[in-house]
């Protein structure tokens, strides 16, 4: 009986014993299966989210934002540029339109502000937009009259001297045009100006020259060339159109030398006739070399007429320079650059000038020589003398001039000066003036 119940025993614990194992194996396959499960689903939860937020869309949202909003970065899509000019002039006697006159300017005001806004494409394409507001005001001495050029003054805000904005410049910029290295294009309204802007420039105080072109380029390392088609403001048959060929040497190690040709078709004035001419630019040990030649063609009378140019500076020191020009136009020629000195200084803006430059009925030479220095605490000075001579009899006069500039901030300049002009026939003048320029 007893060996019964142990064997009953034993066959019990061996039912029971593979049963709890097998109902335990059971529950944690079951476990391990839901886990599994959950851990599936998360990978395809995390995977989604992954893709939401992935890093490289982020980051180009984030530069896409960025671009949007640069403005004067490393390299901004936005830029802003301005000037603003203002002088006061007056005389004590006229001499301001030339060598006397019965209209004498006694005093003037110039304006000039100008504010630029350029944007780029991409790939090399970007466009330039530039609007000015500009005035002269002159009052005069013997017919007791004044002159107001459209634009603003200060002191009137209505009338025909208020505020006046036009576009001065409009065109698009393509580099790399039609996919071929080194080729350019600018359209539209923009300055035509190259070499120290003898015959092609924009350095006037009161406004540049911008007119409708079609500027096509091409450079390398060696030598530039650009192609140039110029629409000049006209209507119907009186449009003024004009080609012209502008050729720079790039190669030589410290030197300038270019070339040009103008052609015009369906002429408004001899001013825009054929011409051609050089400008050569040169440093040499420490002292620079300038030179220009210019001459334009005359379909009325069939003559050629010509100018040349010769600069010539040398660096004392960093605080003293010396510079020295001589300037000479044949009888009808027609001056078209419009520089107000040739100091290179920060005054350029700010010497009389008012010796003419085109040669009329004959012919007119100038030698020029000064001096500009740096005074420190961001001070400049500087003195000019200018002899002037033309072959007709009472035609010679003198300039000298003395000025002063203070640089207020690295963009902004306030000025002074005096010339003192003496013709050889006529009564002497003094000239004298402030001025105010700031550049962004």
């Amino acid at each position: 009986m007893r060996n019964w119940n142990v064997l009953a025993a034993l066959l019990a614990v061996a039912l029971v014993v593979p049963t709890s194992f097998a109902q335990s194996t059971d529950s944690v396959s079951k476990d391990l299966q839901a886990l599994k499960s959950r851990v599936a689903a998360l990978e395809v939860e995390n995977s989604a989210l992954k893709g939401a937020n992935d890093g490289t869309a982020l980051e180009g949202q984030v530069n896409a934002l960025a671009e949007r909003f640069s403005v004067g970065s490393a390299a901004p899509k936005v830029t802003f540029s301005g000037e603003f000019r203002s002088r006061y002039e007056n005389f004590d006697d006229g001499f301001a339109d030339g060598l006397g006159g019965s209209n004498d300017r006694i005093w003037g005001i110039e304006n000039r502000a100008l504010v630029g806004f350029g944007y780029d494409v991409g790939n090399g394409i970007s466009f330039q937009l530039d609007v000015e507001a500009f005035s002269v005001v002159e009052a005069f001495k013997d017919s007791g009259s004044s002159f107001s050029f459209p634009g603003w003054t200060l002191g009137q805000n209505g009338g025909s001297d208020a505020l006046a904005i036009g576009v001065y410049q409009a065109y698009s910029n393509w580099m790399n045009f039609l996919g071929l290295n080194g080729l350019s294009a600018r359209i539209g309204r923009q300055e035509i100006k190259f070499g120290n802007q003898f015959a092609f420039g924009v350095d006037d105080w009161d406004f540049g020259t911008a007119t409708d072109a079609i500027n096509f380029g091409y450079s390398t390392e060696s030598f530039a060339i650009a192609l140039i088609y110029i629409l000049n403001n006209g209507f119907g048959s009186d449009h003024n159109q004009s080609y012209l060929l502008h050729a720079a040497l790039k190669s030589l190690k410290d030197m300038t030398v270019e070339a040009y040709y103008q052609s015009a078709d369906n002429n408004l004035s001899p001013l825009d006739n054929d011409r051609y001419g050089a400008h050569f630019a040169g440093c040499f040990g420490g002292l620079g070399f300038d030179a220009n030649l210019d001459v334009q063609e005359n379909s009325v009378s069939g003559d050629d007429t010509f100018a040349w140019e010769a600069n010539v500076n040398y660096d004392i020191n960093k605080e003293l320079g010396l510079f020295a020009r001589a300037y000479q136009a044949e009888t009808g020629y027609i001056f078209t650059g419009n520089r107000h000195s040739n100091t290179g200084y920060r005054a350029r803006y700010g010497l009389a000038d008012v010796l003419p430059t085109s040669s009329g009925s004959s012919d007119v030479s100038i030698l020029q020589v000064g001096a500009a220095m740096a005074c420190g605490s961001g001070w400049t000075a500087g003195a000019t003398i200018a002899l002037f001579d033309q072959d007709a009899d009472d035609s010679g006069a003198s300039e000298v001039d003395l000025w002063a500039e203070h640089a207020c901030a690295d963009n902004a300049t306030l000025g002074g000066g005096i010339a003192f002009l003496s013709p050889d026939v006529g009564d002497s003048a003094t000239f004298v003036y402030i001025q105010a320029r700031i550049a962004f």
